[in-house]
C-alpha cells in the first residue's frame, strides 16, 4: 500500500543544485536545502509530528534525520480493532485495525516553485489483522472537517434504538 502524499520533491540533481552531484540515498533522501535557500524549501515540520525530533533543526547538519517519514509529518495515531466491511456483498470480512492520525507533506528540498499541497489532513487506515485478507486502505479529509465528522459519529453513537432526531451542527453550535 503507498500511504504518502506523494513525491517528497527529490529528484535526480539538476544544474545549480548544491552540492554539486548530490543524489537520493537512504542517508541523504532530501535534497539539501540551507534554511534560506531561494530555490528549494527548508521544512522544520509541524510541532505536533510523532517524528519530530528527527526534523532538521533538531540535528547537527540542519537536515533532517532520515528515520523521519519520507513524505509527510504525521500525529500519533488512535487505532481500534474492527472488521473490514465489503459493502457491494453486505457481509463482514476479515478482522483489521482502524487507525486515525493527522498528515501533512513534509516538504524539506522541495522546489518551491512546486509546493501546492499545504494542508492538514485527517488520514483513516485500515490494515487487516491478517496480511493477505484483505487489501489495506488509506483515505483522507480536511482536517477543517474533522468537527463535522465528529458531530456526525457523536450522533450515532447516540442512536439507542436504531434512530434519533437529526442534530443540526451550524458555526460549531449546535441547535
Amino acid at each position: 500500500m503507498n500511504d504518502s502524499n506523494g513525491s517528497n520533491g527529490s529528484g535526480p540533481s539538476e544544474p545549480g543544485d548544491t552540492p554539486a552531484g548530490w543524489r537520493p540515498s537512504a542517508e541523504r533522501p532530501w535534497r539539501p536545502a540551507p534554511r534560506d535557500h531561494a530555490l528549494y524549501l527548508y521544512d522544520e515540520g509541524q510541532r505536533w509530528c510523532v517524528e519530530r525530533y528527527f526534523h532538521p533543526q533538531f540535528q547537527a547538519e540542519d537536515y533532517p534525520n532520515p528515520d523521519h517519514h519520507p513524505t509527510e509529518c504525521r500525529s500519533y495515531e488512535g487505532g481500534w480493532p474492527g472488521w473490514f466491511e465489503d459493502a457491494r456483498a453486505g457481509l463482514n470480512g476479515p478482522k483489521g485495525f482502524l487507525s486515525a492520525y493527522l498528515v501533512r507533506p513534509f516538504l524539506f528540498g522541495r522546489p518551491r516553485f512546486a509546493v501546492t499541497d499545504l494542508d492538514v489532513r485527517l488520514a483513516l487506515e485500515f490494515y487487516p489483522e491478517v496480511p493477505g485478507q484483505a487489501d489495506p486502505f488509506r483515505c483522507t479529509i480536511a482536517a477543517t472537517s474533522i468537527r463535522n465528522l465528529v458531530a456526525h459519529l457523536s450522533q450515532t453513537a447516540d442512536v439507542g434504538d436504531g434512530w434519533r432526531e437529526p442534530r443540526y451542527v451550524r458555526r460549531g453550535l449546535t441547535d
